[in-house]
């Protein structure tokens, strides 16, 4: 199992912070072109599934868990079955919020665990590439700046 992990502080709230990155339905803050389509699993409103275009590859995610409080935030996701976008399997990704209350501001840490398929090396670099390029995105998200 591989675990990879990035964090970035944005200078907002965490309320404010999660109305851009914790709307399952919406991506934009990972790219601005990405348009997401929502649809349920087997007519499961709890498991919303979202696909959208990453490149030329549709990419299908379900909706595990998620959990709010006035500190803590986080959604739980994982690849459909039979994506093969990633060449990954038994992947579970995570993206939480903390509060940081003397500079009101929100701790960001998106991880992922998943299975490198045999001879897939790379595809863990595809990963942290865009996990990287995205949390330094965020990192430069402050009150005055908040659309992609």
């Amino acid at each position: 199992m591989v675990h990879i992990s990035y964090s970035c502080l944005v200078n907002l709230p965490i309320e404010e912070a999660w109305k851009i990155i914790g709307n399952f339905e919406d991506l934009s803050f990972v790219n601005k072109n990405i348009k997401c389509k929502i649809t349920n699993y087997n007519n499961n409103p709890i498991h919303p599934i979202r696909a959208f275009q990453f490149g030329p590859v549709e990419i299908r995610e379900m909706l595990i868990a998620m959990y709010h409080d006035d500190n803590h935030r986080f959604l739980k996701y994982n690849f459909v079955q039979g994506f093969e976008g990633f060449k990954v399997d038994n992947y579970i990704a995570t993206i939480h919020a903390y509060r940081i209350t003397e500079s009101n501001q929100t701790l960001v840490v998106w991880e992922a665990d998943f299975d490198l398929r045999k001879n897939e090396e790379g595809e863990k670099k595809k990963l942290e590439g865009l996990f990287d390029a995205t949390t330094k995105m965020l990192a430069k998200t402050n009150r005055g700046n908040t659309k992609f």
